[in-house]
């Protein structure tokens, strides 16, 4: 739980002193990313079938793809801001 919290509170302190929303998104987004390849890589490293846990947790810890449709979605902001200046 205090994990948690901490990402909250760091995702606030990002979003609040980077300028551009877009790469706040970004680094939000690689933030998750992180956070889901965590237990990722606790369960490889005990589990003798590697690729078996590896499918597992991709699919049971939506943490890696929502991280990296977060890191998309804060790169097509970033692209849509650099058209509009």
């Amino acid at each position: 739980m205090g994990t948690l919290v901490a990402a909250v509170f760091l995702l606030l302190l990002i979003f609040g002193y980077l300028r551009s929303p877009g790469w706040a998104i970004i680094l939000a987004g690689l933030l998750i990313f992180i956070f889901g390849l965590v237990p990722l890589a606790w369960i490889t490293g005990l589990h003798p079938y590697v690729l078996l846990a590896v499918l597992q947790s991709l699919t049971t810890i939506p943490a890696i793809p929502a991280g990296i449709a977060l890191m998309g979605l804060g790169r097509l902001i970033v692209h849509a801001e650099r058209r509009e200046t």
